[in-house]
């Protein structure tokens, strides 16, 4: 990655092995089926992977709003503002045993106006947030892919969630069973 972007030095594929929808259930054959995909992007690319982005999905990874509002008397709202509406906002109550991975804030209101993407800047007394809080069930699912990512011995720089763009219906049911375990 440099300032300018992302540089794509490689695109291969790679069966998958070891997952079920999204999960980790052979810790030996996902992690045989990674460092595969690993050596032929290093083989294409000449670069070796120190760091990886680790991309999660499945039916246990679920969304839920939230919302929140501070005072801003009358003032242009600060980017600090911004940033504590949107952690307020993400205090949301989830289910006992989850792990929120994201606050995605989704829309600002300022003094009832709706609609505002970006309220860096904009004048007002009171400013709110709506956000999607994305979190995952059953924190001992993940067990099986930090064990993986240990015997790839990377440095993970984040965990995301990631969505299919294609409806399910177009998936094949080796798709659905496989799910995503690890976007580099």
């Amino acid at each position: 990655m440099t300032d300018e972007g992302i540089d794509i030095l490689s695109i291969t594929s790679s069966p998958s092995a070891g997952m079920r929808k999204g999960v980790v259930v052979n810790v030996d054959s996902a992690s045989s089926a990674i460092r595969d995909a690993l050596a032929a992007a290093r083989q294409q690319s000449g670069v070796s992977i120190r760091e990886a982005l680790v991309s999660i999905s499945g039916s246990h990874i679920q969304v839920t709003t939230g919302n929140s509002s501070i005072l801003v008397s009358g003032r242009n709202v600060s980017q600090t503002e911004i940033e504590k509406v949107i952690d307020a906002a993400g205090l949301t109550s989830i289910p006992s045993g989850r792990q929120i991975l994201h606050v995605l804030p989704t829309d600002f209101i300022i003094d009832g106006g709706r609609g505002i993407k970006d309220p860096l800047g904009i004048p007002g007394s009171r400013l709110q947030s709506i956000v999607n809080i994305v979190y995952r069930c059953q924190t001992s699912r993940f067990n099986g892919l930090w064990r993986v990512v240990k015997r790839l011995d990377f440095r993970v720089s984040d965990v995301v969630c990631i969505r299919s763009p294609l409806p399910k219906r177009h998936w094949s049911v080796e798709d659905r069973d496989m799910g995503t375990a690890l976007g580099i």
